[in-house]
């Protein structure tokens, strides 16, 4: 297996890569020099988004992009890595996890502690660990998209990351939404009508289903808990009801603006093709928009008004339940 050394500013790509049964070792803090020699004592393919430190490493890849989905579709694909199906690594700290006896461990939830699925401990923090959906729709999330465009921006500064977030899976779910638009694109841009009708709907499915989840489980904890001092300007919840209301209108609209296109003329319909691929851009924009606004306000106010076993709880809901029921 390929070993891994992720930089100080790529955390949250080092827990997804582990969520694939990658091994991946970080540390959120050490010098340069430090990060270097570990990763070649250890024989570990340097991950970083440090131009400088690239130059210097004997075996490296430069991450492109800024957000961790998108950097692990990249770090897979750029080294020949598959996502593994058995849950082998603690994402806090790459240790090994070893199969316990759930009777020898306490405060599990009692439906767990009913269950019979395997109960790990981490060989080196003994954090306690069972695998629920999210852990396994991500995986099958990176995986169904395997042959899709890679979105990089090279031209992006590297910042250092503020900590890790236990609700990072649904905005990385945002990532995988903008690949399958992307690869409804470049489909339309080959006028090949059925691979765009195909990952549009897929793309669709998935859009509907993720923004009745915010409507449902996102929105009201986040309403019932106004600030003190009130919402700033473009956070209020009526702020990202009409986001997700016109949203879903421009879906809609370009379902049958795509529906239509199978009744034009062959020599006609490169220019149909890009005619709605215009349109398109000013909803990928409303996308972009919507989701620079969610991880500025909505989500980092869930990370602290959410308990862990509720943000647990969000994440089975959302990320699991939406790529399944939508495989």
């Amino acid at each position: 297996m390929t070993r891994l050394y992720a930089d100080r500013m790529l955390g949250k790509l080092a827990r997804l890569l582990r969520m694939t049964g990658q091994d991946v070792e970080y540390r959120k803090d050490g010098d340069a020099d430090e990060i270097l020699a570990r990763a070649q004592a250890e024989d570990r393919v340097l991950l970083t988004r440090d131009k400088k430190l690239l130059g210097r490493a004997s075996q490296a890849l430069h991450v492109e992009s800024n957000y961790p989905f998108h950097q692990a579709r990249q770090v897979l694909t750029a080294l020949g890595l598959t996502v593994e199906r058995q849950f082998s690594r603690c994402v806090e700290d790459n240790g090994t996890l070893v199969v316990v006896d759930r009777r020898e461990v306490g405060n599990l939830p009692p439906a767990i502690q009913a269950g019979t699925s395997p109960i790990y401990r981490c060989d080196r923090c003994a954090k306690i660990y069972w695998e629920g959906t999210h852990v396994e729709a991500m995986r099958d999330l990176i995986a169904s998209l395997e042959g899709a465009p890679l979105i990089l921006e090279p031209n992006q500064e590297a910042e250092p990351e503020q900590g890790l977030q236990r609700l990072e899976p649904l905005l990385d779910f945002h990532q995988a939404l903008e690949v399958l638009l992307l690869r409804h694109r470049l489909a339309l841009m080959r006028t090949d009508l059925s691979e765009a009708t195909r990952a549009f709907r897929h793309f669709a499915a998935l859009l509907n289903r993720h923004l009745a989840d915010e409507e449902d489980l996102v929105l009201p904890p986040y309403e019932a808990n106004p600030p003190a001092e009130g919402y700033e300007r473009g956070a209020g919840p009526t702020v990202f009801r009409a986001e997700h209301q016109n949203i879903l209108g421009h879906l809609l609209r370009l379902e049958g603006a795509l529906a239509g296109l199978a009744e034009v003329g062959k020599s006609e319909l490169p220019v149909a093709c890009l005619k709605l691929l215009d349109r398109e851009k000013v909803f990928a924009d409303l996308l972009e928009h919507h989701d620079l606004r969610e991880r500025q306000y909505l989500y980092p106010a869930l990370e602290r008004l959410l308990g862990e076993e509720e943000k647990l709880e969000l994440l089975e809901r959302m990320v699991g339940a939406t790529f399944k029921e939508s495989a």
